[in-house]
Parts: structure tokens; C-alpha cells; sequence
């Protein structure tokens, strides 16, 4: 076999072996949610009563919020699996309303003939199911739907080959996710937020559904992705809050998409002239590379203020990691590490640290 060969099938093992990874994280997060959904659910039905949700519960007009529908491929073996939008409660109208006593006597006397009804599909919104219990449910109820919901969803672009070097910004790195769910620990509520090297947004749009004032920032050839990841996350959730016909999600924080916004960013002095300084700046993964530490340090510097908290967070590749946190002090930074036990539970023994830095 020729080296040719060998090297495509080495490059489809690697990239199969980074799917399966995905695939694993996928399901540890989906696990999760559903767990906490079930105990919440289960402390829902403690506080209202072993009563209270029985098979009579539910609204028999109830109908799924959303469909999956099954394709084969002509000549293949392939069966695709498509997720469509949301359904919709459907009722039907007719054009010509027929009287009892007409419909009675069409009835009685058994005609073989029916006249044609035009009829009119209105759609009718979906009405969030939680309502059905009541007004006044338990918190535990409203968190339990909350679990259950997949509220950010971030596409990937793995079509072209991702290296530390090219193509960062197309993927979902841990640590975007380990930083996304350290979230709740800080007060973003109406703060004024930036991520450096946002990549794929993930970071950015959970610190966004918290509240905070985002900018979301990363080199021209990333903000395609990243416009369609805020594009499709934000239009989400706020669809699903007037859809409860509530404008906030959790602790009255109001959404609105004029929070967020997105701006192509090289790092350095003269590029950051026209950012403001800013509450709460953040970057994940963006440590790895030694040659852009000065350029960084620059753009800390114009954008942060003596109150401004840089919430960083790295793994430890041995790339010169520890040159940043040199010359960060060297330029006057206070580096605070965090424990690792503030992290979510399967990255607490990992590679990967959290910090805080202040300006002196």
C-alpha cells in the first residue's frame, strides 16, 4: 500500500477518534442535563403532591414540539435523520358552516353525494405546557423544563483541518465549555463583556443568557461562524421566552439582542483604538500561542481598567504558556488561579486552570 493511501487512512482515524470524543462530551453534558431535569421534576412532584401528575394531567390536545423525520438514500444504505422545526397546534376552519338541521337530514336520509368543503389550516401558537399545572408552580417545575431544553446549540465548521496552528476558532474547545458553565458563579447581569478569540461564540452567548452586555470578538475568517451561531441562539431563546410569554429567563433578567454583538478583532495596539474599556473581559484556549502574548497583553491593556476582572482559562500544553503570566505581571497584572474543584466535576483532575487577573 503507498504512503499516499496510508496517510489519508491515518488522517480518517484521527478525525474519526476526534468525533468519538465529541460524541462523548455530547453525552456526558446530555446525561447531566437529564438528571438534573429528573430531580427537579422529582422535587416538582414532592411539593405539589403525589397527586398531582397522573395520566390525567395532560392536555389531550397536546401534540410534539418537534419532529424527526427518516430519509434513505437512493442506492445507498445510508439512512439520514433530520430534526424539523417546531409544530404547531392545528386547527381546522370550514369555508361553508352547514346548518344542524341540513347535516340531520343529509344524515336520515343516507345521500351518497357530499358537497366539497374548502378548508383552512390556521396555525395556532404553542402554548408552553408548564401551564398546564397552573399559574403558581414550583421553581423546581420551571427548572425541571429548563434541563430538559437544549438552550445553546453551537455549530462547528470540521471541514477543513484544525490544527493549533489553523482553524482554531472552528471547534468547540474543552475549555470554551468548562468556562461557559463556570458562568453562574460571576454577577454578569447588565456587566459589560468581551471575549477575545471567541471562536465559535459558546462562551459569549452563555455569558449573554445571563444577562451581561457581550461583545464577541475574533479575526475576519472565524465571524462567519460565529454570526450564525448568535444569530441562531439568540433568535432561539427569545422565541422560547415569548413562547411562555415571559421576557426573561430566570431572576428577571430581560434579553434582548441588542446585547449582543460581534466584532473582527486583531490583537494589538493600534488595532484597539476604538474599543472602550469593559467589566469583564474573557478568553479561552487563546494562551497557547507565544508569539501573540505581546499583541494580547497590548489589547489587555487599552481595554481594561483598574475594575475590570479577566476571566482566563488554558490547558497546560507546554506551548509557553507561562511566558503570558510573565509578562503579564511584568505589565502590571494581578493572576489569581482558581481551584480546580470550581469546575465542572470530570474536569477537576484535568490539565486545564481558571484564572483571574486585575490590573494593579
Amino acid at each position: 500500500m503507498s504512503q499516499e493511501k496510508l496517510d489519508a487512512i491515518d488522517n480518517c482515524l484521527f478525525e474519526l477518534l476526534e468525533l468519538v470524543e465529541n460524541f462523548n462530551e455530547i453525552r456526558i453534558k446530555s446525561n447531566k442535563e437529564l438528571s438534573s431535569g429528573y430531580f427537579n421534576l422529582a422535587k416538582s412532584k414532592y411539593s405539589l403532591g403525589a397527586g398531582t401528575f397522573t395520566s390525567l394531567s395532560y392536555d389531550k390536545r397536546m401534540t410534539c414540539g418537534a419532529k424527526i423525520t427518516c430519509e434513505k438514500e437512493e442506492e445507498k444504505e445510508l439512512v439520514q435523520y433530520k430534526l424539523g422545526g417546531e409544530m404547531y397546534e392545528k386547527k381546522v376552519k370550514s369555508s361553508e358552516q352547514k346548518s344542524e338541521n341540513e347535516s340531520n337530514l343529509k344524515n336520515r336520509n343516507n345521500e351518497e353525494k357530499t358537497e366539497k368543503e374548502e378548508t383552512q389550516v390556521e396555525e395556532i401558537k404553542f402554548r408552553n405546557p408548564i401551564y398546564w399545572y397552573g399559574v403558581l408552580v414550583p421553581q423546581s417545575l420551571r427548572s425541571s423544563q429548563k434541563d430538559f431544553k437544549n438552550e445553546v446549540k453551537i455549530k462547528q465548521n470540521l471541514d477543513n483541518e484544525i490544527t493549533l496552528h489553523q482553524n482554531t476558532g472552528n471547534l468547540v474547545w474543552d475549555g470554551a465549555y468548562i468556562l461557559s458553565k463556570y458562568l453562574y458563579r460571576l454577577k454578569l447581569r447588565d456587566k459589560k463583556c468581551i471575549e477575545l478569540g471567541c471562536g465559535t461564540g459558546l462562551v459569549g452567548i452563555s455569558a449573554w443568557t445571563y444577562g451581561a452586555d457581550v461583545t464577541l470578538t475574533d479575526i475576519e475568517d472565524v465571524i462567519p461562524l460565529v454570526e450564525e451561531n448568535v444569530n441562531f441562539n439568540v433568535d432561539k431563546v427569545l422565541k422560547e421566552n415569548d413562547n411562555t410569554n415571559d421576557n426573561q429567563l430566570t431572576n428577571n433578567i430581560k434579553l434582548s439582542k441588542d446585547k449582543i454583538r460581534i466584532k473582527t478583532l486583531n490583537w494589538g495596539v493600534e488595532n484597539c483604538k476604538e474599543l472602550d474599556t469593559f467589566d469583564i473581559v474573557f478568553g479561552s484556549e487563546i494562551l497557547y500561542y507565544s508569539k501573540s502574548h505581546k499583541a494580547l497583553i497590548e489589547t489587555l491593556q487599552h481595554i481594561c481598567n483598574k475594575n475590570t476582572l479577566c476571566v482566563f482559562i488554558y490547558k497546560t500544553r507546554n506551548l509557553g504558556e507561562e511566558h503570558f503570566f510573565k509578562l503579564a505581571k511584568e505589565e502590571g497584572f494581578n493572576i489569581e488561579y482558581i481551584d480546580n474543584k470550581k469546575l465542572i466535576e470530570e474536569f477537576q483532575e484535568s490539565e486545564y486552570h481558571l484564572i483571574y487577573m486585575k490590573k494593579n
